[in-house]
Formats: structure tokens, sequence, C-alpha cells
């Protein structure tokens, strides 16, 4: 048996002899958002790389890479719904800063900055990463040539939101 494996945007990768992460692009509304495969776990409080993976993990990472779109369309709702229901939240606190501090923003009302927040990055972690909360992470910013936070939305195995939050 072939321990070559074809996932969506990444092409064959060897289940038996894995590199620690794998990066391709996706097209999205115009734009190019990055796709990274992470494969690692916490060991002792430690990252550690993992060499292998059973076939069922890799089955479950593609099915995950097919459904895409529904991934960010369940982030995107996810960070709309923290930015009208949690004034405490992450989104709100991304405006809010952003505004006072970016002048190419100031001018814009927080509504505006909001809607300009877009997906640049989604990763996947397919083997046990827990102390993150997360099996796929998909951040927001109002651009990469403006600030290095993002609003990180976590999505758990079954594609289920486990936060939104705030990191740099």
């Amino acid at each position: 048996m072939s321990n070559q494996y074809t996932l969506p945007f990444f092409n064959a990768i060897n289940l038996k002899q894995l590199d620690d992460t794998y990066e391709a692009v996706f097209e999205f509304e115009g734009s190019e958002i990055s796709l990274d495969v992470n494969f690692c776990t916490l060991k002792d409080d430690e990252l550690v790389d993992v060499t292998c993976v059973s076939v069922e993990v890799a089955d479950t990472l593609k099915k995950h890479l097919d459904q895409i779109d529904l991934h960010l369309a369940t982030a995107q709702q996810a960070i709309h719904k923290d930015w009208a229901e949690n004034p405490e939240g992450a989104c709100r606190e991304y405006v809010e800063h952003h505004k006072e501090f970016i002048d190419e923003l100031k001018s814009l009302s927080k509504d505006e900055v909001f809607k300009s927040i877009h997906p640049v990055r989604i990763g996947f972690y397919p083997v046990d990463t827990s102390e993150e909360g997360g099996y796929m992470t998909i951040d927001f910013t109002v651009g990469t040539d403006l600030t290095d936070y993002i609003v990180a939305v976590y999505l758990d195995e079954k594609g289920l939101v486990s936060d939104v939050t705030l990191e740099n």
C-alpha cells in the first residue's frame, strides 16, 4: 500500500514521512489566503513534530479542506456575531485599537473598519493541540501591511467555532 496521500491544495504527501508544515494558497473573493497544515502535538508543554499519521487523520483533514468555503463562512459569521453581540469582544477591541493607532483607518467609522477585516490565513492542526483549542484557525486582519494583530477564529474538528480572540 502506498503511503502517498493527495490533499486538496497540497497535492501528494507521504503519510509515513511528514514534513512539519505544508503551505499553499487559496483564492477567495479575489484575494489570496495562505493555507498551512501543521503536523505537531503538545507533549510536556512543548510542541513536537509528528512524522506520520493514519489514513483516518488524513481523511478528516481532506474533508475539511474540501469544505473550506463552509469553514470561511462559519468564521465570518462568528466575527459578525462577536461584533454585534459582544461589546467587550475581540472584534471591538481590534477595531478600536486599530482605528486609534493606524492613520489610514482614523477617518473611517468603526463599522467601516470592521467591514474591512478579511481572512488572510487558515491553519490546520490535524493532530491534537488542544492547548490552543482548535483543529483549524482562521485569521482575519485589516491588512498585513498595517498590523501584526489578528482576529483569530478557532474551529474544532467538527467545524464548530470554539473561540474568537485577538492575537498578536
